[in-house]
C-alpha cells in the first residue's frame, strides 16, 4: 500500500511537470511569431533609413521622404502591434504562473484568467483542430484559489480533447460560467461535442488510475485529481452529464469566497 502511495505521488508530480511543460513550450512557438514580425519590422526600417540617408547626399526629393515618413509610420504601428501582444503573452504566462505557484485565496477576474490558460493552451488546440468558445461575463469576479481552478479547467479540457472529441479530430469545446446569487455560487460549465464518456468508466471516473486511454499513455490520474481540487480546495461539487455520441458536460459549483487555507502544493502543476 505505501508504495501504490509513492507510485501515485510520483505519477502526480510527472503530471504537474509535464502540463508546466507543455505551456512553457507553447508559450515560446506563440511568442516566436510577434517576436520575428517586429525584429522584421525594425530590419525593413533599417534598410529604409539607409536609404534616406543615400537621398540626402544626392538631394533627396520631396516624394522620397514622404515615402520615408509614410514606411516609418507603417512600420511602428507593425512593430507596436507584435511587441503588444508579446507584451500580453508574456503577462499572460505570468500570472498564470504565479497562480499556480501561489496558495493563498485571491480575488481575481474569472473570464481573465480563463483567457491566460487558453492562450497558453493555444498551440494544442490549434493543432489538435478544436474549437474553445467562452461565455464569461467581464465584471465576474470570486475569491478563490485561481491556480487551482486553472489546473481544474486544464484538465477538463484535456480530457474533453483526449477523450471526448479525440487526439487530432475537429470538436468544439464551450466554457461558460455564472453567479448563483441565492447560494453564493459559481457555476462553471465545460461541455464538448464528442463521444461521450466510455460507459465502462463512467461509474467509477473519478476513481484513481481509471482510464479508457491506458494504451496512448493515459495515467488516469486526471479526473480523480479534479475531484480532490474541486471538492477539497476549492470547497466546491462537480457532475456530468454524458450520453455516448452526444458529448459531455461537466458541472463545477464552488463558493464565490474561498472556503479556507488550500493543501500544500495543491495548486502547483
Amino acid at each position: 500500500l505505501e508504495q501504490t502511495h509513492l507510485l501515485q505521488d510520483e505519477l502526480v508530480e510527472s503530471r504537474k511537470l509535464s502540463s508546466l511543460g507543455m505551456m512553457v513550450a507553447g508559450v515560446a512557438h506563440e511568442l516566436n511569431t510577434p517576436i520575428g514580425g517586429a525584429l522584421m519590422t525594425i530590419s525593413a526600417l533599417q534598410g529604409e533609413r539607409q536609404s534616406i540617408e543615400r537621398a540626402m547626399q544626392k538631394g533627396m526629393t520631396r516624394s522620397e521622404l514622404e515615402h520615408f515618413l509614410q514606411q516609418c509610420t507603417e512600420g511602428f504601428e507593425l512593430a507596436e502591434h507584435n511587441l503588444g501582444r508579446s507584451a500580453e503573452m508574456i503577462r499572460s504566462f505570468k500570472r498564470l504562473a504565479i497562480d499556480r505557484a501561489d496558495e493563498s485565496a485571491i480575488e481575481f477576474p474569472l473570464a481573465e484568467r480563463v483567457d491566460d490558460l487558453l492562450r497558453s493552451m493555444h498551440p494544442r488546440l490549434k493543432s489538435g483542430r478544436v474549437r474553445i468558445t467562452t461565455s464569461i461575463p467581464q465584471d465576474l469576479r470570486i475569491h478563490s484559489y485561481p491556480g487551482v481552478l486553472s489546473q481544474v479547467l486544464q484538465n477538463l479540457i484535456d480530457n474533453a480533447m483526449s477523450h471526448g472529441i479525440g487526439e487530432g479530430r475537429e470538436g468544439n469545446i464551450r466554457i461558460s460560467a455564472g453567479m448563483e446569487k441565492a447560494n453564493r455560487e459559481l457555476r462553471i460549465e465545460v461541455a464538448d461535442d464528442g463521444g461521450g464518456i466510455d460507459p465502462e468508466v463512467v461509474d467509477r471516473i473519478y476513481d484513481p488510475f481509471v482510464t479508457s486511454g491506458r494504451g496512448r499513455g493515459h495515467t488516469g490520474l486526471g479526473m480523480h485529481l479534479v475531484h480532490q481540487w474541486v471538492h477539497q480546495v476549492l470547497g466546491g461539487r462537480i457532475k456530468f452529464r454524458s450520453r455516448p455520441g452526444d458529448g459531455t458536460v461537466f458541472v463545477l459549483q464552488i463558493p464565490v469566497e474561498a472556503p479556507g487555507k488550500a493543501a500544500p502544493g495543491s495548486a502547483a502543476a
